[in-house]
């Protein structure tokens, strides 16, 4: 047990100079973290942007085994041939 009396007090305190060590070095840190937080948000991004895709090529495909392999009908659906699903970039002028 450490014992100390009056004449040995410690203040307590927190200087200016801890306070501003103490800042630099977590401003340091979050320098070097943003460029990795923000790669990792865009990879976030591109890997939600896939899974949608697949989702959507799985309820299509589902619809398909469905109804005698006939895949449904688009907004970007061109003209409709027995069998066949004529898509174009709905973008593109036709």
């Amino acid at each position: 047990m450490i014992k100390i009396d009056s004449k040995n007090s410690f203040a307590g305190g927190i200087s200016l100079f801890e306070l501003v060590v103490v800042l630099g070095i977590m401003a340091g840190w979050m320098a070097l973290m943003f460029p990795v937080i923000r790669n990792a948000v865009s990879d976030a991004r591109a890997v939600r942007c896939m899974n949608n895709q697949r989702q959507v090529v799985t309820g299509v495909a589902c619809y398909s085994n469905s109804n005698d392999s006939k895949y449904p009908e688009s907004v970007a659906t061109i003209g409709i041939e027995e069998g066949y699903w004529n898509w174009q970039e709905p973008t593109m002028l036709t």
